[in-house]
């Protein structure tokens, strides 16, 4: 229990939910912040469960959560709040660490003030090397005044001051030592106590630790076929929760850490950035956590002990956990093979991932790419160039046939998350350039017309969740039918926006992406798109697949659909009143992704569903009848065990004369459109007057485009709006 509690990702509990409400006693009781307490408290968290028992961890990730609340508060993710409910969560969260530290966790005392003590210079300190940290508290005074952590590496013969120990002038310090290549048997290094402002330590003092030998580890991760592949790779060490980077595995830091820089704590819990060159896979289920892209078998030094390796390879592939042991001065040797529950690629669906971003300016980086690709067991990874009206990041070294990436079956496809504006985020995929003119860059009408001169694909991203005005660009460009494909799945599924717009009777195909790093690794969602299994797999047939609407997305279970035997993103056409035979099959992992409720939905309400008669069972099926009296949309989605779901692409139904839509919804949809296209002229007109009144910064590009394009722009949301009547005459009739 409590090793499933060390990757609960304490980072995203502040996101949503109800933050503790403070009394009015318990915000006059809040106390000035303490420097790195929280930076503290994550560390603990992540390798110093070995120090804590039970409660003392559970405390802990209490204190994290009192800090998410703050972020997340302090972010505006709860509106409702005050300043103050901030700061509260942030002073509770410190005062139960200080609590917990004080509860008899082992600790090295230095006690500086008249009549303290001090350690021993010569005993051993106690020190597990699996962990590999030491905590020490200096006291010259009351109260906690400072958190510090320092990495302090025990092979270096000079010290560059690494060895100084930053301690208040008259209050507590608490640190926390990441030691690092200590040497096995007796030895000892300096350790100083320096207050600041102060040229010299104001005392020395050494730490002497004993250790024994470390061991040697090989793994190997091969495929049913005895194949070396690359995996997902977590190692632990037992008890203490710390987490080892395995030896030789991808760092992929250059390529999208150091791009994504500060970006990423704009939000809490955006960060996916883990230890050294790991990345957090948030999946529903108990595989979830930080993992290394390991391309190849390795060989590593470890202390002795024992380790949980964790090795992932995708949702088709059984998660693989086992405790090995290594021991003194010698070889652990250990294969991890690794078995599908399912082969997707077999039944013609190979999956995908729409939204990833990354450097791609170099075979060395493609290589990198590719080894995560087909760690994750994602088919084709769209790597995308992303803009905004000032410049690009995560840029290619070019778009189109020549600098498509495949080993093995598996590709990395140029393409673009560009524009980011006004009007929501939009994809280009299998481009062969970027679609992009500053002058033009609010003319969705014209990227579109671009992307697909190219013989690409243009879609909406965001949808699923409605968020960075998807809504916006949702409004004004469905009705004009330039999209291909709409991304309904990241992180979660969401369907609001979906629904809607399948009710108004337009075709609209669901796809899927991490939108890596932003709150995603690569493949932790995915679309799966049909090729004929008759037909060889290449990127061409299956972006094809796409446009024709043989999807279905998936953060865990797999789904098969069929209405007459047509498939998702069919058009079945009906005469006179005939019966519609649906059949769908859902199956998963077992106690993972295993379903427990499949649904069809027709017209966005469940006219269908079955749920799990038998635990052991790790499929659903259903096969019913209904009269084909209307036309109409008809969709299939599974819910599962461990939180995940699926949902498939609609198959339409299409009787002469007759649109695919929900008359009785109809004119609440398009009132709230037309109010989202009186939205965004709110917009040009707030840029527009804050020009008249010289309040528009010169280095406001949103708002200059904005002002630029706001004619031609309001041109297109009357054309939209033209549609939308036509669809309010088309219901009166």
């Amino acid at each position: 229990m409590l090793m499933s509690l060390l990757w609960a990702a304490p980072s995203v509990w502040g996101h949503g939910g109800e933050h503790p409400k403070p009394s009015p006693a318990q915000i006059e009781g809040n106390s000035a912040p303490i420097p790195g307490s929280e930076a503290f408290a994550m560390a603990l968290s992540r390798q110093g469960s070995g120090f804590l028992t039970q409660i003392q961890y559970g405390q802990l990730q209490e204190a994290l959560r009192h800090f998410s609340f703050a972020r997340a508060i302090q972010a505006g993710l709860h509106p409702e709040a005050a300043p103050q409910d901030a700061a509260y969560n942030h002073s509770r969260a410190e005062e139960i660490l200080c609590n917990l530290l004080e509860s008899g966790v082992e600790i090295l005392n230095y006690d500086f003030t008249p009549g303290g003590t001090l350690p021993d210079l010569n005993a051993v300190v106690p020190f597990d090397p699996q962990a590999g940290i030491l905590l020490i508290k200096a006291k010259t005074g009351e109260p906690v005044k400072q958190f510090v952590i320092q990495q302090f590496r025990m092979d270096r013969e000079r010290y560059d001051r690494q060895y100084e120990i930053p301690v208040d002038q008259n209050g507590i310090t608490y640190i926390l030592q990441e030691i690092t290549q200590p040497a096995p048997g007796k030895s000892s290094t300096h350790i100083a106590f320096k207050r600041p402002n102060e040229p010299n330590p104001f005392f020395w003092n050494a730490i002497t630790l004993d250790l024994p030998p470390s061991g040697q580890l090989e793994l190997s991760i091969i495929d049913e076929d005895g194949e070396l592949v690359p995996a997902m790779v977590r190692l632990t060490a037992l008890p203490s929760g710390k987490l080892w980077t395995p030896a030789e595995a991808a760092d992929l830091t250059p390529m999208i850490k150091d791009v994504t820089g500060t970006a990423i704590d704009v939000m809490p819990g955006f960060n996916i950035y883990g230890p050294d060159s790991s990345f957090e896979l948030r999946m529903p289920g108990s595989a979830a956590g930080f993992y290394w892209i390991v391309p190849d078998s390795f060989e590593m030094e470890l202390p002795a002990g024992k380790y949980e390796v964790m090795v992932y390879r995708g949702f088709e592939t059984n998660p693989v956990r086992e405790v090995i042991e290594i021991n003194s001065n010698k070889w652990t040797r250990k294969t991890i093979q690794l078995k599908r529950w399912v082969d997707m690629a077999s039944k013609g669906w190979y999956s995908g991932d729409d939204h990833v971003h990354s450097r791609m300016r170099s075979s060395e980086d493609a290589d990198k790419l590719m080894a995560y690709t087909r760690a994750m067991d994602v088919r084709v990874s769209n790597i995308l160039e992303m803009g905004d009206p000032q410049r690009t990041y995560y840029n290619q070294r070019g778009f189109g046939e020549d600098f498509r990436v495949e080993k093995d079956g598996y590709f990395l496809i140029p393409g673009q998350e560009d524009p980011r504006s006004i009007l929501g985020h939009n994809i280009g995929l299998n481009i062969k350039a970027l679609a992009r003119d500053l002058d033009r860059y609010l003319f969705l009408d014209w990227i579109a017309e671009n992307v697909h001169e190219q013989g690409g694909l243009f879609g909406q991203t965001h949808v699923g969740q409605n968020a960075c005005e998807a809504h916006r660009g949702m409004a004004l460009m469905v009705p004009r039918e330039m999209y291909d494909f709409y991304s309904i799945m990241q992180g979660g599924l969401g369907t609001e926006l979906y629904y809607d717009f399948l009710d108004l009777g337009y075709k609209l195909t669901a796809s899927a992406g991490s939108d890596m790093p932003y709150a995603g690794s690569l493949g932790d969602v995915r679309l799966y798109a049909f090729i004929d299994p008759e037909k060889p797999f290449t990127s061409d047939a299956w972006f094809d697949a796409i446009k024709d609407g043989h999807t279905f997305v998936t953060n865990g279970p797999m789904l098969e659909f069929s209405i007459n035997n047509a498939m998702p993103g069919d058009e079945l056409d009906i005469n006179g009143n005939p019966q519609l035979t649906i059949e769908a099959k859902a199956w998963g992992l077992k106690g993972e992704s295993q379903p427990v409720r499949l649904e069809i939905v027709r017209l966005s309400e469940v006219i269908h569903a079955v749920g799990v008669g038998d635990a052991d069972e790790a499929r659903l099926a259903t096969s019913f009848t209904i009269p084909a009296d209307n036309s109409c949309w008809i969709a299939a989605r599974v819910y599962a065990q461990n939180g995940s779901v699926a949902h498939t692409t609609p198959i339409y139904i299409k009787k002469p004369d007759q649109r695919h839509w929900n008359p009785k919804r109809v004119k609440d949809i398009i009132n709230r459109q037309m109010a989202i296209l009186d939205e965004i002229e709110g917009v040009l007109a707030a840029a527009e007057e804050s020009a008249r009144k010289g309040t528009l910064m010169h280095v406001d590009y949103w708002g200059k485009r904005s002002i630029e394009q706001a004619d031609p722009l309001r041109e297109r949301l009357e054309i939209t709006r033209g549609l939308y009547r036509e669809l309010l005459a088309e219901l009166a009739d």
